[in-house]
């Protein structure tokens, strides 16, 4: 996994409350009072004198520059980094999105890949992460409970800093489903993280959530999707619809088990005679394990 995830980045949407919107703005090299990008010299001459100038020199200089100005907004918006700033480059920047995730609430992470040729195609693999980003940015502005609150949706590699400290707070873990459902996701994308993982789905997802990963790979190749409710309807959990000049019906059972726990023949049974009690023409049974004999 190390390998790949050379192609593989991360669009996110990070939220945090208002007060502390202009630490992110600095993190992100965004200026939080000027409104505007820093350079180069600007995103790293002031964590040097931070690393390298006596206190008070920054606090209360003969000479206010506007690098100093800088490091004075670090220390005004991160009060811990003195107990960070000696680390090198790479453990510093762990340390510091350690210090703003206690502040930050991931709320969308999706993954965009790229194919190991990634220069001959550099243009539309970055067309993968704006849109991504462009999309998630549309949901967020619209949607009212972030009204109050500071968000910042961007695109970053999956191997790096921010990556290994967002896959570590995050990942698709039971925190990220807790607040995110599967359906924020294209189907490619999240299928090609399973793939790309090596996990089984089922450490994964939970069983609603299977359900809806088959739904949407149906809706992609043109189906039209209802999904069922939890009732005992001989097992099918979605009707789908494709409309064409003889218009197919079909119904799926989604069946999230453990790879030891294979499906019943008895429940394979139940949804044949559900299929073919209702005159249905197709029945599609879904599962990340195996049927018994």
């Amino acid at each position: 996994m190390e390998q790949s995830k050379k192609y593989i980045e991360i669009v996110s949407a990070l939220t945090t409350d208002k007060e502390f919107g202009p630490a992110l703005d600095l993190m992100k090299g965004f200026h939080p009072i000027e409104k505007r990008w820093l350079t180069e010299e600007e995103d790293r001459e002031p964590l040097s004198l931070l690393k390298w100038v006596y206190r008070d020199q920054i606090i209360n200089p003969k000479y206010s520059t506007n690098m100093i100005k800088l490091a004075q907004l670090w220390l005004k918006y991160f009060p811990e980094i003195d107990d960070i700033i000696s680390l090198n480059h790479r453990e510093f920047d762990l340390a510091l999105w350690e210090i703003a995730f206690k502040r930050i609430t991931p709320k969308h992470v999706t993954y965009v890949f790229y194919p190991d040729n990634v220069n001959e195609t550099y243009h539309k693999t970055r067309d993968l992460s704006n849109n991504a980003v462009d999309k998630i940015s549309r949901s967020i502005a619209k949607n009212p409970a972030f009204q109050n609150m500071y968000y910042w949706v961007f695109s970053f590699p999956a191997k790096g800093p921010l990556g290994d400290t967002i896959e570590k707070n995050v990942g698709l873990t039971k925190s990220l489903k807790n607040n995110l459902g599967i359906l924020d996701y294209s189907p490619g994308l999240l299928c090609n993280f399973l793939l790309n993982r090596g996990i089984p789905i089922e450490e994964l997802l939970s069983p609603n959530q299977f359900e809806d990963l088959v739904g949407m790979i149906f809706k992609e190749e043109g189906w039209e999707i209802y999904r069922m409710k939890k009732t005992r309807d001989g097992g099918k959990d979605i009707i789908a619809k494709l409309h064409s000049k003889n218009p197919i019906i079909t119904y799926i059972q989604a069946k999230r088990y453990s790879k030891n726990n294979k499906v019943g023949i008895s429940k394979v049974k139940e949804f044949v005679a559900t299929v073919a009690g209702d005159k249905i023409s197709k029945g599609y049974l879904v599962s990340t394990s195996l049927v018994s004999g």
